[in-house]
């Protein structure tokens, strides 16, 4: 039986979140869809309760499908494994702490049926608290975009494939590049296989409408340090585009001022407002963005200033966009309703 749209989940030790996705998921997979619409779990050798968690809900909705290894193969090996479990024309990998918004199956299958001929969906997102309990963020996309041209993808969405959740994409592509397994252990490998989709002449649409929810500050690479996290990113997507696209190609050099421009900055400021960029941090991070970006502009008139101003007048900063800006547009959006 091949379904028509399979939502594959890795996930390792994310018991405390992986309930509100499969609560998320099943809410949406009615009578009328259950045979067009699979779950696949994939654990990594969780140590918490996810393993009951999971099978909790398996006892009840026989579309789920759950592996288990035996031991922890890192984040590529489960990204891989995921998909590869997965018996559905179209795959929507799903990061086990986000959550999907109502009706973003029946949303996702009527793109599926209608737009045959794309080969990856882009999805929006509205990024919530950590709690779920408030919407924090939404991107504003007012329209759906086709994308035709690989250099176009590129220069709008180059640095976003590495966002798990973001992407529906026709199996039979992904399977072409996966069993190279190629980039594992960068814990970017799912973005090698898009950059190999994409350098093919796959179309792609950025749906609109937002489809997946996220929480904020719930970075689980994050374990590791601020600075294995920056340089996970720096080095990840540097080496993998210049790989696929060429080192000297337009391609790499979009992505990388992309990473630059937005990845890195967040990375550098998360750091510096919660007191974990001392004078150790900003050094080793200067040399890492210098060796790699010295010559974008963005680096010099954005990440360098950041990583030279201190943690306090940062923070005074954010108090101040708080109780000003940040109100107004409280009060504007509340007004607006």
């Amino acid at each position: 039986m091949q379904y028509k749209l399979s939502i594959c989940i890795p996930t390792y030790n994310r018991a405390n979140y992986i309930k509100d996705l499969l609560e998320s998921i099943t809410r949406q997979i009615t009578p009328n869809i259950k045979d067009e619409v699979e779950i696949c779990v994939s654990d990594n050798a969780s140590e918490d309760n996810t393993k009951e968690i999971v099978e909790s809900f398996k006892n009840i909705h026989p579309y789920i499908t759950y592996f288990r290894r035996n031991k922890n193969m890192g984040a590529d090996n489960n990204y891989l494994k995921a998909e590869e479990i997965a018996r559905g024309k179209y795959v929507w990998l799903m990061s086990s702490d986000d959550i999907l918004l109502p009706d973003a199956i029946s949303t996702a299958l009527k793109y599926i049926q209608k737009y045959k001929d794309i080969g990856i969906f882009a999805v929006n997102t509205i990024m919530f608290d950590p709690a779920l309990r408030a919407a924090v963020k939404q991107n504003r996309d007012i329209t759906d975009l086709i994308y035709t041209n690989s250099g176009e993808i590129i220069k709008k969405l180059g640095a976003w494939f590495g966002y798990i959740s973001g992407f529906i994409f026709q199996k039979h592509l992904w399977d072409e590049f996966a069993k190279y397994k190629r980039f594992i252990g960068s814990a970017y490998s799912l973005t090698y296989i898009y950059y190999e989709i994409i350098k093919k002449g796959a179309a792609l649409l950025k749906i609109a409408t937002p489809l997946v929810g996220y929480r904020s500050s719930n970075d689980s690479f994050l374990q590791d340090g601020n600075y294995p996290r920056i340089k996970l990113d720096i080095v990840g997507y540097n080496d993998i585009s210049a790989f696929v696209f060429g080192k000297h190609s337009k391609e790499h050099f979009q992505i990388n001022a992309s990473v630059v421009k937005y990845h890195v900055f967040n990375h550098i400021l998360i750091a510096i407002l919660s007191d974990s960029a001392n004078l150790k941090y900003r050094i080793k991070v200067f040399a890492l963005c210098f060796k790699y970006y010295k010559f974008y502009p963005y680096f010099w008139i954005k990440d360098l200033p950041l990583i030279i101003t201190p943690s306090f007048i940062l923070r005074f900063a954010r108090f101040i966009y708080r109780k000003t800006f940040k109100r107004k547009q409280f009060i504007k959006n509340d007004n607006n309703n």
